[in-house]
């Protein structure tokens, strides 16, 4: 039994030896590694530096996870933090870990944790997409730190103390050695050592070597990261697209002998991470089934299982998939797992043969009225709406989508996926307003990443004009009508605005929001992109001005009356002495009092409703202006003559006289003749050919070589350019300037379609002969001589970085080394204008450093303001050794990251950045030339 003496000898003991250990590890640092070492460091490496690297790394993996929203209607992602929209936010922290891990390897190289340590240094430099690097960590941890490696290498020093140590063998050491003869191996005639035969070769046995035997001695068990290592390697390479690197990284990991069963799940998963984003979704399968059968972790498990069941429902094996996912639920995922997993199943369930579409919409009908799946309807909706179009009930599909993008409470994935398709079924019906507006609501939640995005951005560009084109036929076909309405008629119309009218006064005071989730509204259709309504929103809530329920209603009214010409009453027997729709108007009169003859004027003025004849004019000019501009649109930009020869023969049908006529009637003319009809082909040509044979348009049709004469004289024109503007590259600006003075003398003005160029060029030679007030002036005439052009925003661009005040300068921009600015590589700095009653110096300088800190902390940059002159404060961050990274840098800023340190956005704080050479700052530093160089860097940088 223990007394009280040997238990207070016992706890001094323990106690001495706690206090003496870290003080007689860290001593005698050359000699030999002891226990005691190897117990400090291992200790302090682990439970210290370690410890807190590895835990800002899951809390890092954590929020990059929560960053990411699953959108269970694509293949989901095999690791959700790769997934991320934004994965820019968690660069201060990762730049923690590394520093922290660093710091842990150089204080603590012996020490077993010194590889987990890289490793942590190599994910950090993973997760910051800094590829190159995270590959030079790997392959240093694989090459260095290899297990294997470095007992041999301990096993050698342990060898040579030794035999240091002894200066002659022992009589049992002689003894032992007695006996043994030295082996001679045989050599070839010249002297060269020949292999024996592989039955010759003795019959070794080699004991297995052990992956890390000290650890296995020592208490604190440790397992390398050298396998884990090579997993990242193959992952990094992955990410780089270096498919066939990865794959043989990860065959030669399945030839490793006793890997643990984590590590061999891992690698399946890996292989079919590569697969899966190289979209060969059928090879990914195997190593997919491979690693949910190796997978400990549920949670891992899970996701897996339901990636595979989604393969397979891509590869229409409903079966499988329907097994796959029945083994989901068997898995017990989160509620939002578990949801989308009985989607699918009741979406595959007719396609395995246990049941009928209409079985499958009941099923999905039930999950509406669950109060469970409140937060969930948009995704019921979208299921219902894939499973009407497969039966090509299209009107059912949309209305569908349309009530999925109602009910969207924060499911940005989910949105996109409904306003996407919204957007693809509109186009493909030519509904091309409607399509426009969902591609830009699309554009609004869909992440850049998406391989959709660009598609989308493309399609909502190409509409643009198109959209705004027929939304001007829409109106002043509307406005037009309402001039033409009879007077009962226009109180029933306006009674109605009033109404409507009253009723967002009444919510807009009572603070009810006009949109969002559960808002009531009359039709779902409009419940779509804000982002491209916005202009027609402000005018009113009157039907006329949603062309999507207009554009409904008329197909309501078509499918059930048929087409009808324009009248009053025409629905009516006895049309004479009747008004459009008396019995309605008396009712709806009832309940709210009539309105005077001043008032319902006033309110159709505000509309913009023609009254005179010249208003009437105007909107039919307009019109025919929209008409004339969807011809060429519907052509050039959707490839859809069909839709071109519809508006074009509508423009020429209804204003036969139109001012588009001859150009209108010839695109009609090499239309039809590329259909082919020659009929209608040439009914046009003649109409070009009797209005003026002079024109251009006839001699097209007359003589086959004029197009290739004009397109000569258009080379002609840009050869001209292109020399002006190499003079004033040069800086002969005077001579560049007379140059385009003489354009028009040389060319027909007409014929000249750079004309803006000659422009714009004109104003920088004026720049550089007399300064800045010329240049401004120049500038400002070429945003309103040639509006909607490139080179209007190229204007409107430079008069915003030239601001208002300032000297004049020398000349605006160069681009050659003998100019004003050169273009070398090497030291850059970051420089940013901005306005000093805005911002304090000590303000953003403040928070830049903030910035600095939190996003840039591992480049050691140094934050300053100086002033270029009395009145212009630049602030200046430096350095960086290259203009990609000094690029880098800027990107990083103008992509928004910046917003939060700085509380506003760049443009709001008036805050003008840029990147600069060190010889071109100290240029702007001697000359003050600031202005200039935002010009230089615009055309040379960006």
């Amino acid at each position: 039994m223990l007394n009280f003496k040997n238990f207070r000898f016992f706890i001094l003991l323990s106690f001495t030896i706690l206090v003496a250990l870290p003080v007689y590890g860290q001593k005698k640092k050359k000699e030999e590694q002891t226990i005691a070492k190897k117990a400090y460091h291992d200790l302090t490496h682990k439970y210290n530096a370690y410890f807190n690297a590895d835990l800002k790394m899951q809390k890092v993996i954590k929020a990059l996870d929560d960053q990411h929203q699953e959108n269970y209607n694509q293949i989901l992602p095999m690791y959700r933090f790769l997934a991320a929209e934004n994965p820019e936010s968690s660069s201060g922290d990762l730049d923690i870990v590394i520093k922290k891990s660093g710091v842990a390897v150089s204080l603590h190289r012996m020490s077993h944790w010194t590889d987990d340590s890289y490793l942590l240094i190599g994910q950090s430099e993973f997760l910051k997409r800094d590829y190159q690097d995270a590959e030079s960590t790997f392959k240093y941890i694989i090459s260095e730190l290899d297990p294997e490696k470095l007992e041999k290498e301990r096993a050698k020093k342990k060898g040579k103390k030794k035999k240091k140590g002894k200066k002659s063998r022992t009589k049992k050491e002689k003894k032992k050695n007695q006996g043994l003869k030295k082996v001679k191996r045989p050599r070839d005639r010249y002297g060269n050592l020949v292999e024996p035969k592989e039955e010759d070769k003795p019959k070794e046995v080699i004991a297995e070597i052990p992956t890390d035997d000290d650890a296995k001695k020592y208490f604190l068990k440790h397992r390398p990261a050298h396998k884990e290592a090579m997993l990242w390697l193959a992952k990094t390479q992955v990410a780089s697209e270096r498919y066939d690197e990865a794959f043989i990284i990860l065959n030669r990991l399945r030839r490793t002998q006793t890997l643990p069963q984590n590590i061999q799940a891992e690698i399946e998963a890996t292989e079919a991470y590569a697969y899966l984003k190289l979209k060969e979704y059928d090879k990914a399968v195997t190593p997919l089934t491979r690693a949910v059968a190796l997978s400990k972790d549920r949670k891992q498990k899970t996701r897996y299982t339901y990636i595979l069941g989604q393969l397979h429902q891509r590869a229409g094996r409903g079966q499988e998939a329907y097994a796959t996912y029945e083994q989901v639920l068997k898995l017990r995922p989160v509620y939002e797992m578990e949801f989308n997993t009985r989607l699918s199943i009741a979406q595959n369930s007719y396609e395995n043969g246990d049941g009928s579409m209409d079985d499958a919409i009941r099923d999905l009908e039930k999950m509406l009225k669950d109060e469970k799946n409140e937060e969930y309807l948009d995704q019921v909706y979208f299921a219902m709406a894939e499973i009407e179009l497969k039966r090509d009930n299209r009107d059912l599909a949309i209305s569908h989508l349309q009530r999925s993008v109602y009910n969207n409470v924060k499911n940005k994935a989910q949105k996109s996926e409904a306003y996407y398709l919204l957007a693809e079924l509109f186009y493909e019906d030519e509904v091309y307003t409607n399509s426009k507006y969902y591609y830009d609501s699309t554009l609004t939640v869909m992440g850049k990443s998406d391989e959709r995005y660009l598609s989308a951005e493309s399609r909502s560009i190409s509409l643009k004009e198109i959209a705004e084109n027929i939304e001007v036929i829409e109106m002043q076909d509307s406005l037009i009508h309402i001039s033409k309405m009879s007077e009962d008629g226009r109180m029933a119309l306006a009674l109605q605005i009033r109404k409507e009218e009253q009723k967002a006064k009444e919510a807009a005071a009572k603070g009810k929001k006009t949109t969002g989730r559960r808002t009531k509204a009359t039709n779902l259709t409009t419940a779509r992109a804000s982002s491209g309504r916005n202009g027609a929103a402000n005018i009113g809530t009157w039907w006329a001005y949603d062309s999507d329920g207009v554009r409904k209603g008329k197909r309501d009214f078509e499918r059930k009356w048929g087409q009808r010409r324009l009248s009053d009453d025409w629905r009516r027997s006895n049309r004479k002495g009747s008004e459009i729709g008396g019995s309605e108007i008396e009712e709806y009169s009832s309940s709210f009092t009539e309105l005077t003859s001043t008032e319902v004027d006033g309110i159709f003025k505000k509309m913009g409703v023609p009254e005179t004849d010249t208003q009437l004019k105007t909107a039919n000019g307009k019109i025919s202006d929209a008409m004339a501009s969807l011809g060429p649109l519907y052509r050039d930009r959707l490839k859809n003559n069909r839709k071109a020869i519809d508006i074009l023969e509508q423009l020429m049908t209804r204003y036969p006289e139109n001012k588009y006529k001859m150009e209108s009637a010839y695109l009609l003319y090499v239309m039809y003749r590329e259909k082919p009809d020659f009929v209608n082909a040439n009914k046009y040509k003649d109409i070009v050919l009797n209005t003026d044979k002079e024109s251009k348009f006839a001699k097209a049709i007359t003589d086959p070589k004029f197009l290739e004469k004009e397109t000569l004289k258009q080379v002609r024109i840009a050869d001209y350019y292109n020399n002006a503007y190499e003079l004033f590259e040069k800086g002969n600006a005077k001579v560049a300037l007379d140059k385009v003075d003489k354009v028009d003398k040389l060319f027909n003005p007409k014929e000249n379609l750079m004309r803006a160029k000659f422009a714009l060029l004109a104003a920088m030679c004026e720049g550089s002969l007399n300064g800045k007030g010329p240049y401004k002036i120049a500038l400002n005439e070429v945003v309103k001589t040639y509006p909607e052009t490139n080179e209007s925003k190229t204007a409107a661009n430079i008069l915003k970085h030239l601001g208002n005040d300032g000297t004049a300068s020398a000349k605006p921009t160069t681009k050659k080394t003998d100019g004003l600015f050169s273009t070398e590589d090497g030291t850059h700095f970051f420089i940013a204008k901005y306005d000093p009653g805005v911002l304090s110096r000590n303000d953003i300088t403040a928070k830049f450093s903030d910035y600095n800190k939190e996003f840039h902390s591992l480049e050691r940059l140094r934050v300053n303001s100086i002033y270029l002159d009395l009145k212009t404060p630049v602030l200046v961050v430096k350095r960086f050794k290259s203009r990609d990274e000094a690029m880098e840098y800027y990107n990083s800023v103008m992509n928004g990251n910046i917003e939060k340190a700085m509380g506003n956005s760049l443009d709001n704080l008036k805050i003008i950045p840029t990147v600069i050479s060190q010889d071109n700052y100290k240029t702007i530093v001697r000359k003050k030339v600031i202005d200039e160089y935002f010009i230089f860097f615009e055309e040379t940088y960006r």
